[in-house]
């Protein structure tokens, strides 16, 4: 792994039993450069035999918090056609740097954006920042009350498997949408300071 940690993903549940998730990540598991705002289910994690080792952790928010975070969550539920994974801050990332695009996010980010935080660049990071608030550490499938032989229908959308040329017109039109982004902030940070 690039990073030397053993965990690359982050998500964000209002439940317990984890049975919805959102994050930013691939769409389609055979287009790793390709993706946007995704609500996961367990699916994607334990289709055909598969688990994963998950960290779970409870923040304490306040009532005013809370719907802050469901307010903003809202948005990207409701735009989630338009949010677009953020490659490019993903690669920066590894050197503390951060590229700005409008709706686009890499994971961390979208967190990040959530909590109401700052300056935090790795998956790492925030297990630091929350270490005091960790509840599981293990088998997402026991995490479940799942059984290692416990059939788990796969997401047929993530599972899916595109042709090659549907693959280059995925990671095609993903980068030249985030290349307009990047472009179209940095002509509005340029108004904004003259």
């Amino acid at each position: 792994m690039v990073t030397n940690y053993h965990f690359n993903h982050s998500s964000l549940a209002l439940n317990e039993d984890l049975s919805e998730l959102y994050s930013f990540g691939r769409l389609v598991k055979d287009q790793f450069l390709v993706g946007g705002f995704i609500i996961e289910n367990p699916s994607r994690y334990l289709a055909l035999g598969r688990d994963i080792t998950i960290r779970v952790y409870k923040i304490e928010l306040s009532p005013g918090d809370y719907k802050e975070l469901r307010e903003h969550l809202a948005y990207f539920i409701n735009h989630k056609d338009s949010m677009i994974y953020n490659s490019f801050s993903a690669v920066t990332s590894l050197f503390h740097k951060k590229i700005k695009a409008k709706d686009a996010y890499t994971c961390c980010e979208f967190t990040e954006s959530l909590l109401g935080l700052d300056d935090i660049y790795s998956i790492k990071e925030f297990a630091e920042l929350y270490a005091d608030q960790l509840i599981y550490e293990g088998s997402y499938r026991r995490y479940l009350g799942l059984s290692s032989t416990a059939v788990v229908a796969p997401d047929e959308l993530y599972e899916n498997k595109n042709s090659l040329l549907d693959r280059f017109n995925g990671t095609y039109t993903h980068f030249s949408t985030l290349f307009k982004r990047m472009e179209d902030d940095k002509k509005h940070q340029a108004g904004n300071n003259s």
